[in-house]
This record gives C-alpha cells, structure tokens and sequence, in this order.
C-alpha cells in the first residue's frame, strides 16, 4: 500500500517469545528473538530487471519493547546485496518510483521527523550494535546518454557500528570495495546520532578509476571524448543537520582528451588550453 514495489521472491522467518504484560491501552510487553529474509528479489511494478536483492538478511537478537517503542538489534547481516540504480532517459531515476505518496503531505511529514526539539527523545527509539555488509553490489546506468553509461561498485564489505537514534551515540563506518573492476574505494567515518545534529564526518577514497570508462560525461559537458588517464578521488564531509562542510581533492593523471563530439550541453571555453594550464610537469591536474 505505501510503495510501487513488487516481492517476486522471498521468505521470512522470526524465532522468538512474546511476553504481554497487559492486554489494555496502551499495549505493553516485549519479543525477544530473531528473524531472517532469504532470497529476496524486488521490482517495480512492470519492469523486468530487479531493482534489489539479497541472499541473506539477518537480524540476531531482536529485543523490542512495545510501549514505550523501542527495537535493540544486535547484529544485522546482509549478504549479497545487489542494487540496481537506474536514470531513464527522462532524467528520472527508477527509485523516485518507488513512493505512492509524494508532495507537500510528505515533505510535511519529513520536516516535522527532522526538526526534533534538541534534548528531547523521539517517540520511537531504536539502537542496532552492528551492521555487517557481505559481499554488496551497486549497478549504475545512465539512459540519458547514447549509448547508455553504466558502472558497477562491487565487492562491497565492511561495518557499520553503533546506529542510534538517542545522543549521545556515535557510529563508525568501514567500507572497502571496487569500481568498475578495477578502482579501490574506501569509505570510512563517524556517524553522528541519527535525526540530531550530531556531527557525522564521511570520508571517500577512489584510486586508479580509469577516465576512459567517464568519455560519455566528458563528451557532453567538455565536448571531448577521453583517450587515457586514470582519476583519485579524496572526499571529506562533515555533516551536522542540513550543514554539510565538504572537501573534494580530484587528481588526473595522464588524461588525454579524443575527439571532439558534438554536445549542447558542452562548455563554451576553450577546454584542452584550460586543462593544458592545469596540467603539472608530470601530467597531473589537481
């Protein structure tokens, strides 16, 4: 009822014992146990490729507290994941579809679950210990392009700890994967109680992307294809609330532009006399 989604596979299992304390309202008592989702495969409504999937997810222990709410969840695991992101040739990605409901009723409800009186605690209280990704995979096509662009991030594995809802919390995060093949990427941070404006702060390290596999995107906005050149990439964010204060370090080692393609989106400059500037005695752009 509240999202475009379609359960072609799947199974689910919970283990546990519910203990009530008293049947009157407010109900009050608490589960304990666990519970696993198997093979799970969703889609949009009407398309045929998977928009996500998973062998395993499991959740070990679950503690819940009926009133008032409150989930504790020892470990997730999630093994195997594969997402399917996509961005049709109208520009529009195929999870904006997901949600039913959208507009002003929505960014109502989403103003009012993120301006939470600072000290005050939310009215559903949740904790999870550890989250551990297995194995993940991320596909990305762009259609707006022809032909169309696609990558995948692959080999996703890491941690995250300590996600809470309640301050003072703080997480950690541990990522490590590849991208297209052959870039390293290393994702590592501390994340800040969610819903707060606690600080996270985010770093992202891609190494050795190869430019080649960017020419669509280089031929529309620089109006040049790419020949060589590989591409780092050393982000650092800070998040606290709506503030982000971001530093972005981008090395181009050795790029070496094609043939000019026709774009009207490509900028109105001279581009290979720009970069030509840039370019250090050893061929790298900074």
């Amino acid at each position: 009822e509240g999202a475009n989604l379609a359960i072609t596979k799947g199974t689910l299992s919970v283990d546990g014992n519910l203990d009530l304390d008293g049947q009157q309202d407010p109900l009050t008592g608490t589960f304990s146990g666990t519970a696993e989702v198997a093979g799970l495969d969703l889609k949009l409504p009407g398309a045929q490729e998977p928009l996500l999937t998973w062998q395993t997810l499991r959740l070990d222990p679950i503690e819940y507290n009926v009133h008032p709410a409150r989930l504790e969840i020892g470990t997730v695991t999630l093994a195997e994941p594969f997402v399917n992101l996509v961005r049709n040739a109208d520009s529009v990605h195929n999870v904006e579809r997901i949600a039913r409901n959208s507009g002003t009723q929505a960014a109502d409800e989403s103003a009012g679950g993120a301006s939470r009186e600072p000290g005050s605690e939310p009215e559903f209280i949740f904790r999870i210990n550890q989250l551990m990704l297995e194995d993940g995979e991320l596909a990305y096509t762009d259609r707006t392009l022809q032909p169309a662009f696609t990558t995948r991030f692959e080999s996703l594995s890491g941690t995250v700890t300590g996600l809470s809802n309640i301050s003072p919390q703080q997480g950690k995060v541990s990522m490590r994967g590849r991208v297209g093949g052959v870039a390293d990427l290393d994702f590592q941070g501390t994340i800040g109680t969610l819903g707060t404006e606690d600080v996270s702060d985010l770093k992202l390290l891609i190494e050795n992307l190869s430019l080649p596999v960017l020419s669509p995107y280089f031929g529309r906005y620089l109006g040049y294809g790419v020949d060589s050149g590989k591409l780092d990439l050393n982000l650092d964010y800070e998040i606290a609330g709506t503030r982000i204060d971001a530093s972005n370090l981008v090395l181009m080692d050795q790029l070496e532009l094609g043939s000019a393609v026709a774009s009207d989106q490509a900028v109105n400059a001279p581009v290979k006399l720009g970069l030509a500037l840039l370019r250090d005695r050893k061929g790298v752009i900074e």
